[in-house]
């Protein structure tokens, strides 16, 4: 019975390792550096779901949450020299919207975690990875909104799907 007992432990114990071992997920995992996940993250990803809230306090008051028919942050295009290509949605009122591709500079912080954009004005904008895996990205991205009516934090919360590896 003791062969039988091992064996059927030794390959439980190595179906555990390999459907464990599938995909790596960044984010809640802090052990992860920036040079481990950056792989995963080179490559086109299409936009798949997302979500928009808007918090502005002001001369009104608005609390908002949506899912956009067009997305504020659609498709993003992360190069190995360290250039992403962000389409983004254009101010223009017109509709539907157009999407201007946009350039940023990106880096991955050292626990794996945030993503930063960084535009040609060198401002920085970080983007907080709540998942990441071959096949599956999601962000979360806050801007501050300030206007002479008020204040207020848009969120936008997405979900992409890698195009190619």
């Amino acid at each position: 019975m003791k062969p039988n007992y091992l064996i059927g432990s030794f390959l439980l114990l190595l179906f555990a390792i390999t459907a464990t071992s599938c995909e790596k997920e960044v984010g809640s995992n802090l052990l992860n550096t920036s040079l481990a996940i950056r792989p995963n993250l080179i490559g086109s990803w299409a936009y798949q779901s997302g979500e928009e809230e808007y918090n502005f306090y002001g001369n009104y008051t608005l609390d908002t949450t949506f899912v956009p028919e067009h997305p504020k942050v659609k498709n993003l295009h992360f190069r190995d020299n360290g250039i992403a290509i962000v389409e983004e949605r254009s101010e223009a009122e017109i509709w539907p919207p157009i999407y201007d591709e946009i350039s940023y500079t990106w880096n991955i912080s050292t626990n794996g975690t945030n993503l930063q954009m960084i535009d040609r004005h060198g401002k920085i904008n970080t983007w907080q990875i709540l998942i990441l895996t071959d096949h599956m990205l999601k962000v979360k991205i806050q801007y501050n909104i300030n206007y002479t009516s008020g204040n207020g934090i848009e969120t936008i919360t997405n979900t992409y799907a890698k195009i190619n590896h």
